[in-house]
């Protein structure tokens, strides 16, 4: 940050992150959207009617990705070893 002329900030007391969910499983599989859910719930604070893009001091992403192995070992696994 110092190359940029800024200085480290400070997570503001009574602030909540905005929280970035990155990939399709969060949706799509049961086991990550309870994950998504419990990840929204933990760090749920009071709801707000509006969001000022200046009062946002942090962002969270969660990424999450298929193994792109795991098509081919089920596609692959003939019984045979």
């Amino acid at each position: 940050l110092a190359d940029y002329g800024g200085t480290i900030p400070k997570k503001r007391i009574g602030s909540k992150p905005m929280m970035l969910f990155v990939g399709n499983l969060w949706q799509q599989d049961p086991t990550c959207r309870k994950l998504h859910n419990f990840l929204i719930d933990f760090y749920k604070g009071q709801p707000v009617n509006k969001l000022i893009a200046s009062g946002v001091d942090h962002i969270i992403v969660f990424t999450i990705a298929e193994n792109p192995n795991s098509n081919n070992n089920n596609n692959n696994n003939n019984g045979t070893t």
